[in-house]
């Protein structure tokens, strides 16, 4: 029960309490460490053992099914969270039962009471309407102080790292009802009727896109670019003597579409070859016609001679 009584007694307690309550913090997280360690050695020593043992028998059995799994010996295994906490509340649960043996043994008070000190004080929670070694005569105090000491160090370890695991674990709780209830609240409002007017419009808008074909002019008055919106390859057309060929050359890059690839890609080079000849072709027919206008015109009316 002792308690600085005065200013710098009070003083000094203000910043050792900030040190001192740090470097506990500290030990306990070292002591969960270490905890968490020794469970996963133990148990992973255990499951090698039992491994050894299954595969003695089957040496021993020839017709016993054998599983490829089962055969690796020293594969890495850890346990899992919830099997953490089990063993530690185990160990939890025997520190506090020995402690409340010793307590009622030495302070006179009943099992019961003894039980409810022990968590008050392994979870410092510390109402001190119970408070050990308080008595006038024991009769081994040193012993008894000892014991006591070191009772309490230990169940304030194991209790804070059986508190520990089991913030983890109503953490992952926490965040599984969040998920469970988002993902209600998404398929909630894809049910409602705005949502489902907006989806079929942007379905019907995406479709009605992807099957419209327009023509780009270019700034060269004796060309156009013919481009779909559903296709990133460019076409170069002629336009003027060649409109009404438009609309079969883009039946074709409609149909290139549909196909592959590959085969998309040697459509519209054919396409576009055989437009290239037929404008070549064009103009060599317009230069042939022109030549021979000029000439009618030469043998019609020929020029007088001087």
């Amino acid at each position: 029960m002792a308690a600085p009584a005065t200013h710098n007694g009070k003083i000094f307690l203000i910043f050792y309490g900030l040190i001192g309550c740090a470097t506990t913090m500290l030990f306990f997280n070292l002591f969960l460490e270490r905890m968490i360690t020794l469970i996963t050695f133990l148990t992973n020593r255990c499951r090698k053992q039992q491994q050894r043992t299954k595969q003695s028998k089957r040496h021993i059995v020839p017709n016993v099914n054998t599983h490829p799994e089962n055969g690796d010996i020293h594969e890495s295994w850890k346990p899992s969270v919830y099997y953490v906490t089990l063993i530690l509340a185990v160990v939890a649960l025997l520190v506090n039962l020995g402690a409340s043996g010793l307590y009622s043994a030495m302070e006179d008070w009943s099992y019961l009471e003894s039980m409810y000190f022990c968590f008050v004080a392994f979870t410092t929670m510390g109402f001190g309407d119970m408070v050990s070694g308080q008595k006038a005569y024991y009769e081994v105090r040193w012993v008894y102080q000892v014991a006591n000491s070191l009772m309490i160090i230990l169940g304030v370890s194991c209790t804070y790292s059986l508190v520990s695991v089991t913030a983890i674990i109503i953490k992952q709780m926490l965040n599984w009802i969040l998920a469970k209830l988002f993902s209600m609240h998404c398929c909630f409002s894809i049910t409602t009727p705005k949502v489902k007017e907006a989806a079929n419009q942007q379905i019907q808008n995406a479709s009605s896109h992807q099957s419209t074909c327009h023509v780009v002019k270019a700034s060269c008055s004796s060309k156009s670019k013919c481009k779909c919106a559903s296709s990133a390859v460019e076409t170069v057309c002629q336009s003027g003597d060649t409109a009404n060929s438009a609309p079969s050359f883009e039946r074709q890059i409609r149909h290139s579409d549909r196909l592959s690839e590959d085969g998309a890609a040697k459509e519209l080079c054919s396409a576009v070859s055989k437009n290239r000849h037929l404008c070549v072709m064009q103009e060599d027919v317009r230069t042939v016609a022109l030549s021979n206008q000029q000439q009618q015109e030469t043998n019609i009316n020929p020029s007088p001679i001087l």
